[in-house]
């Protein structure tokens, strides 16, 4: 019950009203009544404009759609993006975690990202010098880096040295002072998944 009333708050944070809440937690309209619920979406409908379109006019009939402000839409669509990014880094996350200040402080990543893919242009392909073979292999590498996968992650997490990714308590996240990463994309390619997580 109080993981309900915490779930709630939540989306009442972000701005819903308690019939968009209502909407959003029932099982028979919405269905997504827990974070983990919201990974359909996460991978599904990354900006989340499919299911509040379907909030606002369920089966195409407004009548019996709810209201949801531009600012709930805003922030529902950076909580998607703040779980997405969790969700790639490996990091756990709970009700707490969910605050307008937490997953709007990645707004400007999220807005780089939709901007690098829409004017993605293929790198050159990598040089190789048979006689220098380091400088060949930081040319494939460099190549690869340039290349985001389909989470977003520079595919050169494929080429890391270290299959398993460290325990998340030792290894505190890129913005925090004790933090060993100079950047997002550093956590993003160390953290990302290689193995699965039966492996």
């Amino acid at each position: 019950m109080a993981a309900a009333v915490n779930y709630r708050a939540m989306l009442g944070r972000l701005g819903f009203t308690q019939d968009a809440q209502t909407f959003i937690s029932d099982a028979q309209r919405g269905g997504f009544d827990t974070l983990a619920s919201l990974d359909v979406l996460v991978s599904g409908d990354p900006t989340g404009g499919n299911f509040v379109k379907s909030m606002r006019r369920p089966g195409g009939d407004s009548s019996n759609g709810v209201l949801v402000s531009y600012r709930a839409e805003t922030n529902f669509k950076s909580l998607l993006f703040f779980l997405r990014h969790k969700k790639r880094t490996n990091r756990t996350v709970v009700i707490g975690d969910i605050t307008l200040a937490n997953i709007t402080a990645l707004a400007m990543r999220q807005e780089k990202e939709v901007e690098d893919k829409a004017n993605f242009v293929t790198p050159e392909n990598p040089k190789f010098d048979p006689d220098d073979w380091a400088q060949s292999a930081e040319n494939v590498l460099d190549f690869v880096s340039k290349h985001p996968g389909v989470t977003g992650i520079p595919l050169s997490y494929v080429l890391r040295d270290t299959l398993r990714v460290k325990a998340e308590a030792d290894d505190p996240a890129f913005g925090r002072v004790d933090s060993e990463y100079a950047s997002m994309e550093e956590e993003m390619i160390s953290r990302a998944s290689i193995l699965s997580s039966t492996a």
